[in-house]
């Protein structure tokens, strides 16, 4: 049977009389992931400006 919720400012809502009501809960499973054996060298970044004083003294 539905019936008629008579709400503020107006608005009207159809009221259940055997609402429903579903509630799931979901969870990630964990995977380890093995960090590669490989070591990349890692490169410096210089700035700009110090590039240039480098290139002005000719330590390059």
């Amino acid at each position: 049977m539905r019936r008629r919720t008579y709400r503020a400012h107006g608005r009207i809502n159809p009221y259940m009389s055997s609402p429903c009501h579903i509630e799931v809960i979901l969870s990630e499973k964990e995977e380890v992931v093995a960090k590669p054996t490989d070591e990349v060298g890692k490169v410096k970044k210089e700035s700009k400006k110090k590039q240039r004083r480098i290139l002005a003294r000719g330590e390059y």
